[in-house]
Formats: structure tokens, C-alpha cells, sequence
């Protein structure tokens, strides 16, 4: 399972080593694998191994070229709390991750369409995402049916189909 992005609060990498305890001792080969750095590490650190999970949890720094990490998970999973638009998001789908996102109030649902090329659960919902995590897991052909899914969202967001958005904004 990986997540990526600077580890502050309002990404929320808190919040998915909470819900992944929840269920991480039924699955003992899975674990967490987190791109980014930032003031809080040790804070996750410690939380890792208050609930029990730390030798499940690895950080692999900020990194100038994430893919061939991005390209070896089966899941990836945006746990934050508020969002813009979510470039690292839109990088998962792209490489063709099973994705798991917050349905924080702007941005990630811009992305996912809900059980067609990821899962989007209620914000700040724990148990959501610990059940879409665990779903995930135990559904290889899902993974691998959103994966398909997941790359076609590049057809959208295409530097093309971008500027004939902002033309049509702009009434040109």
C-alpha cells in the first residue's frame, strides 16, 4: 500500500496508519510505504509503533522520481484531509494503481469515479477506509479492474482535451 505527499496534518498520513491497524494484523504480507518527507515523520513514527504496526510501515524520502516505487504497489491511498486538485492522485491513476481516496471536499472525486477506476470513502472515516483497504486486498481482480480503468484518466486530463477546456472557458 502506498501513499505519497509531504507529511504534514491536512495530508493525513495519520489517519491511514490508523485505519490500516485496524485491520493489518489479518494480513500480515501487506504493509505501508510512504514517498515524502516532512515535520512529522517521527510524530508518524511513534504512531506506528503505538498501534503496532512499525515493522509494516517504511519511508522512502522524498524522491525526484517516484515511479518505479508507484509502479511496484497494489494500492495507493490518499488519505488527506483537504485537497486542491491532487496531482499525486492523479499520478497514481496514471500509472495504473488501485486507488483509494478521502472524499475530502475538493479534488480527489474530480478523479475517481466512485467503484469504476478507484474507491472514494467518507472523509475522515476511519473504518471506511480500513473496509476499502481490506476490500482491495482481498479482490486481486478488482485491483486489476480498476488498474485498467485508472490509466484511461489520462485521456481526460491530455494537454488537448486541457486546452480545448480552457478555450472554451476563455470563448475562444
Amino acid at each position: 500500500i502506498l501513499a505519497m505527499g509531504r507529511l504534514s496534518f491536512e495530508k493525513g498520513h495519520d489517519q491511514l496508519l490508523r485505519s490500516f491497524s485496524i485491520i493489518s494484523e489479518n494480513y500480515p504480507d501487506w504493509g505501508i510505504e510512504i514517498i515524502g518527507d516532512g515535520i512529522l515523520k517521527d510524530s508518524l513514527i511513534n504512531l506506528a509503533k503505538e498501534l503496532g504496526i512499525e515493522n509494516k510501515l517504511y519511508f522512502h524520502g522524498n524522491r525526484q522520481n517516484p515511479f518505479p516505487i508507484m509502479k511496484q504497489a497494489e494500492i495507493f491511498v490518499l488519505p488527506s484531509r483537504i485537497e486542491g486538485f491532487p496531482n499525486v492522485l492523479l499520478e497514481a491513476l496514471c500509472t495504473g494503481m488501485a486507488c483509494i481516496s478521502f472524499n475530502c471536499p475538493s479534488g480527489p472525486s474530480d478523479l475517481i469515479k466512485n467503484d469504476e477506476n478507484g474507491l472514494l470513502v467518507e472523509a475522515e472515516n476511519l473504518n471506511a477506509l480500513a473496509s476499502a483497504i481490506e476490500y482491495l486486498i482481498l479482490n486481486p481482480d478488482l485491483r486489476k479492474r480498476f488498474s485498467s480503468e485508472a490509466i484511461k484518466t489520462i485521456d481526460y486530463f491530455n494537454e488537448t482535451e486541457i486546452m480545448k477546456l480552457w478555450d472554451e472557458a476563455l470563448c475562444i
